[in-house]
């Protein structure tokens, strides 16, 4: 006896359920994808914030700062290259949600109130270190999604105001799952959300976290 084939209507039927099941959960693959990066990410932060630790501890409590010496120039040594003699592997400076990458770094030091070109500042200046970011995820703008090494601090230029289209002051802030990952002065490290690092409210919480003028 032949046995009955599949007809249209029960493809039909079939495929659409398909369609369905993919459409629900390849956002949820990528997500998950994502999260992986994220974690990923986040332990690279934290190795750099203890590698901060540890060149702090062998220049006399100083903070690494974004440059050796006066900069802008092409004989700056980034903080980055300052601190590749504690770091295990160069690699950690990739974040694996960042593309294409710079070729330096793709984590910025928070210029001017943490790191800058007039040398490391004292850790007993900064009021905050648990509250005071040092290192955060970033690009060059909201339109380049390069790797950038240096943030500016949005309560000093506010965004939009820096030259070169760079919007988003050096920071990545919707990188990893609508957030970004940064390490504090402390050492430690956590994720940040977008509507926080993109806030212009000047409060505490904001003055405390860029080191601008901390109360």
């Amino acid at each position: 006896m032949r046995r009955p084939g599949f007809t249209l209507i029960e493809l039909l039927v079939v495929i659409a359920i398909i369609a369905i099941l993919a459409a629900i959960l390849f956002p949820v693959f990528a997500r998950a994808r994502e999260k992986a990066r994220q974690t990923s990410c986040l332990s690279n932060v934290k190795q750099i914030g203890l590698a901060a630790q540890m060149y702090m501890q062998d220049y006399d409590e100083c903070l690494v700062p974004y440059a050796d010496h006066g900069c802008p120039t092409s004989a700056c040594t980034q903080w980055w290259k300052q601190m590749l003699p504690y770091m295990k592997n160069a690699q950690m400076l990739n974040c694996p949600s960042c593309s294409p990458h710079s070729g330096n770094a793709d984590y910025a030091i928070n210029y001017a109130h943490v790191g800058n070109c007039r040398g490391g500042l004292s850790m007993a200046v900064i009021k905050y270190p648990a509250e005071s970011m040092q290192f955060i995820d970033s690009q060059y703008s909201s339109t380049n999604t390069q790797g950038y090494y240096i943030s500016y601090c949005p309560l000093c230029w506010p965004f939009g105001t820096l030259s070169g289209g760079r919007d988003w002051n050096g920071l990545a802030p919707d990188r990893h799952n609508g957030g970004a990952n940064c390490a504090y002065v402390d050492g430690h490290a956590k994720w940040v959300t977008r509507s926080f690092l993109l806030d212009p409210t000047v409060d505490v919480t904001h003055t405390r976290f860029f080191n601008h003028n901390p109360t």
